[in-house]
């Protein structure tokens, strides 16, 4: 499977991480979806790499194999088996059989292209370009790849990862939902390590420097002041935990422990 996840571009296997899940759930929010097209995001974003157990069998039957324009395949194998097992909606198929499509035309399996339209249901679009949903799915998608892929070379931190993604706006993202995206993503994924570089003020009443922690919970309302739980002290030992709001603090400078 790693193979095929690299050539692929994607993580793992036939799903997306909980952070990214928690991204498609932000953004859907962020434009009103209804809880339908919440729930119909969701389990395309779930799925969406799916037809990769195809390809893995495919490649594992004695013979050559064109595994390159195999992988490209993998959106139709998945949109196939999911479509025939209805177990699943014919929005989430589409985001399956969509999700590597990009504005431009150059992505697969059909190359359609995108009209860089906000993806709310009441706005017209032309037919024969990428449904609106899988749009969403795309932008995730590459920002799960890029912070989150085991088989990268380099893991991305979420600041850099938006920055890559950022660089190819227009052309290859939507770029509507790259602003929305912007303003939900967190620097800070909950469950990461940070290292405290310095905390003054707030719900804790000492100075910390250099102390390491763990992202708790992120704050809706700022997503760079997170919810952390201090484990270690400036010397790396283990003290008694202790749950720190950064909102409340006067200075905070977190550095993300990849």
């Amino acid at each position: 499977m790693a193979k095929i996840a690299l050539l692929a571009g994607d993580g793992v296997g036939p799903e997306v991480t909980a952070e990214a899940l928690k991204v498609l759930e932000r953004a859907g929010k962020q434009y009103g979806f209804s809880r339908s097209e919440l729930s119909d995001l969701a389990i395309g974003a779930f799925l969406h790499d799916f037809g990769k157990v195809v390809i893995e069998k495919l490649t594992s039957l004695p013979g050559d194999h064109d595994v390159e324009n195999l992988v490209k395949e993998h959106p139709t194998f998945g949109y196939l088996i999911v479509r025939d097992s209805n177990n699943a909606s014919p929005i989430s198929c589409q985001i399956i059989n969509q999700h590597h499509e990009l504005q431009n035309g150059s992505g697969y399996p059909a190359g359609l292209e995108g009209e860089n339209k906000s993806p709310v249901g009441r706005i017209k679009r032309k037919k024969g370009t990428i449904y609106r949903l899988a749009e969403i799915v795309t932008v995730a998608n590459v920002y799960d790849n890029l912070v989150f892929n085991p088989y990268s070379e380099k893991q991305l931190s979420p600041t850099e990862a938006m920055k890559r993604i950022l660089e190819g706006k227009k052309k290859l993202y939507n770029m509507d939902i790259l602003s929305k995206l912007t303003k939900i993503v967190s620097a800070y994924p909950e469950a990461s390590m940070v290292r405290i570089k310095r905390l003054v003020g707030g719900s804790h009443s000492n100075v910390l420097d250099s102390y390491l922690a763990v992202v708790a919970k992120n704050n809706e309302k700022n997503l760079q002041r997170p919810v952390i739980i201090v484990i270690k002290d400036k010397y790396g030992n283990k003290i008694t935990p202790q749950v720190v709001d950064t909102s409340t603090a006067k200075i905070v400078d977190l550095e993300l422990i990849l």
